[in-house]
């Protein structure tokens, strides 16, 4: 289960876990069509599924709508991942304001995918 955490501080913790036990990934899916399109997807990751569970609620009471939690076959880890429009969603949650402490280049990876635009052909 998440703490209890004050509404003007849940992003700071969304971001501080995501820091720590998150990962955003940029790249393309359908590669053999004639148009490859661009996508991201942020995964949260945990060895407890009941955590992933609360934090995946938490964020649906703020706004995302999707998100699934695979658990490896040895229920050593859980994961917990959200595409393209969760995943803005969660930047914004994370990044509503001048923060001081945060991962760069973990930022850099979504500022990466804005910068691109979200189709491509190729």
């Amino acid at each position: 289960m998440l703490p209890d955490i004050p509404n003007q501080f849940k992003g700071d913790f969304v971001r501080g876990y995501f820091d720590g036990d998150g990962n955003v990934w940029v790249g393309y899916v359908h590669l053999g069509r004639l148009k490859k399109t661009k996508t991201i997807q942020v995964s949260f990751t945990s060895a407890s599924r009941e955590f992933l569970v609360s934090l995946r609620s938490q964020l649906v009471r703020m706004g995302l709508t999707g998100g699934g939690i695979y658990t490896n076959k040895m229920a050593t880890f859980s994961r917990l991942s959200f595409s393209v429009r969760d995943a803005l969603k969660i930047y914004k949650i994370m990044y509503n304001a001048e923060h001081k402490l945060l991962l760069e280049r973990k930022k850099q990876v979504f500022e990466k995918f804005f910068n691109c635009g979200r189709s491509s052909t190729g």
